[in-house]
């Protein structure tokens, strides 16, 4: 008998709580990612110290800084293609601040290496 009411009491929540799980929740706004090729080891978030999220809502301020660098390196940095320079805040140095848009984007970089002869830079 104890079985029996046992299931009646479960089987009879089952309704409650599938009416609970259709309640009106805020507005999420949509999110997207932001891809670093894999080398986000590389850069911190100033603000947690810890490596940057990969996943931002749209307009949600994106904010890293470059914490691996060598000195005799020329570093080129691009968002989605298109060059992008680090600014620098008072609060956190030299980081790289944008709103974050409405698509997936990817923060790439290139180097070049300044202690090496290169014939064809002009002097």
């Amino acid at each position: 008998m104890k079985k029996i009411i046992s299931f009646l009491l479960i089987f009879l929540t089952l309704p409650v709580m599938a009416i609970d799980s259709k309640k009106d929740h805020p507005f999420q706004p949509p999110m997207y990612t932001l891809d670093f090729g894999g080398a986000n080891f590389m850069y911190l978030d100033p603000r947690t110290n810890e490596p940057p999220k990969s996943i931002y809502a749209v307009g949600e301020e994106v904010c890293f800084r470059l914490e691996i660098w060598a000195t005799d390196t020329r570093y080129t940095f691009y968002l989605d293609g298109q060059e992008i320079n680090a600014t620098y805040d008072e609060k956190y140095g030299y980081c790289f601040h944008f709103p974050m848009p409405d698509h997936d984007v990817t923060f790439t970089y290139t180097t070049e290496n300044t202690m090496v002869y290169d014939p064809s830079e002009k002097k």
